[in-house]
């Protein structure tokens, strides 16, 4: 499933709407004209699953968990 969310051509952020750390990661990409796919994990039915696959394709337990053209650099 997670794959369906990850874009080979954009940057893909998994967050919840709550963390600061999205907002902050958010604003920083705001000053650069680059699409962004935000998966607000709070606000969509798949999340245990989505958060689950997450866990074990990155080993992060923590949000955000940001992917650039389809690589995962973390949060």
């Amino acid at each position: 499933m997670i794959e369906f969310y990850i874009d080979p051509v954009i940057i893909c952020i998994f967050s919840k709407t709550t963390y600061i750390f999205y907002h902050k990661a958010i604003k920083l990409l705001d000053n650069y004209n680059v699409n962004v796919q935000l998966i607000e994990l709070d606000k969509i039915t798949e999340r245990p699953m989505l958060s689950q696959e997450l866990l074990t394709r990155t080993k992060q337990k923590t949000v955000p968990n940001i992917f650039i053209f389809g690589k995962h650099i973390g949060g």
